[in-house]
């Protein structure tokens, strides 16, 4: 079981994420894309890049693709882990294949304090 995030953390990565969505660049697609993201890394509790390149090397693997043809396994999906707990996941996308979207994930991870 993780621990829970202290109050001053969740309020800077609330505030993070509310100007992100809310910025004049924001489109519907960087609304609901990087929260899938989010979610799939938290859930498989590793980068969604190294899940991507593992089925890349085992395409017999590649069930969640066939499963929901709206699934996009795609870098800028990272775990947010606070020492060695696992609490979430962020997800990051914009760029057309997602070489530029893991480090903006990562930076987001400093914003928070996290790693």
């Amino acid at each position: 079981m993780s621990a829970p995030l202290p109050e001053a953390l969740l309020a800077r990565f609330q505030k993070f994420i509310e100007e992100w969505l809310n910025g004049p660049a924001a489109a519907l697609h960087l609304k609901l894309s990087p929260a899938a993201g989010a979610r799939r890394a938290s859930a498989m509790g590793r980068d969604i890049a190294s899940v991507t390149q593992f089925i890349g090397e085992n395409p017999q693997l590649d069930g969640p693709s066939y499963m929901d043809s709206r699934k996009v396994l795609q870098g800028g999906g990272l775990t947010i882990r606070i020492g060695s707990a696992l609490v979430g996941g962020i997800g990051v996308r914009g760029t057309p294949e997602g070489q530029l979207d893991e480090g903006c994930a990562c930076a987001g991870l400093g914003v928070i304090g996290a790693g």
